[in-house]
């Protein structure tokens, strides 16, 4: 069971969920099924830890509001993956870092895009939820195999996932 949490109303986002098929050329080929269960799943997991921990969980939801609040919050979720996403990149992946971040780990959306989202609200936290996964499909597999015998490393999977 979750640690305790002191009374916490945590705005969850609406996670970015999409799993698909790697093919044998390399693409990813959304999946929409697998899809749907995959973010059924995500979201309900994430309500029932939170809850559990004691946080009062808010859905954040688009509908009723005026469409230039719904393209900030649409922006503020493409900002999201996009620092999520350099995150992982130039933190975990790549050799070099970026310049103004070589020994700080100081990431951030913005406070005025943030602060939007604690005013619309009312919650103390917003959670945003990344996760992009891939299968390899029968071909991708035979492209794998193929590849091994000349000495090829050809991956079967991507998976990219961070909240």
């Amino acid at each position: 069971m979750p640690e305790r949490i002191p009374a916490t109303k945590v705005l969850l986002m609406k996670p970015d969920v999409q799993l698909s098929r790697l093919t044998a050329g390399g693409m990813d080929e959304p999946n929409a099924e697998w899809t749907q269960l995959g973010f059924g799943h995500v979201n309900g997991a994430l309500t029932e830890i939170l809850q559990q921990a004691g946080a009062e969980v808010i859905r954040y939801d688009t509908g009723g509001q005026a469409p230039e609040i719904a393209h900030s919050v649409e922006q503020l979720n493409k900002l999201y993956e996009l620092v999520g996403v350099s995150i992982v990149e130039y933190t975990f992946l790549v050799p070099q870092t970026l310049p103004t971040k070589s020994n700080r780990f100081d990431w951030t959306l913005g406070a005025e895009s943030v602060q939007e989202l604690r005013e619309q609200s009312g919650a103390d936290y917003a959670l945003f939820v990344y996760l992009h996964d891939s299968y390899a499909t029968g071909g991708r597999v035979g492209v794998m195999l193929i590849g091994a015998v000349f000495g090829a490393v050809v991956p079967t999977r991507r998976q990219v996932a961070f909240s």
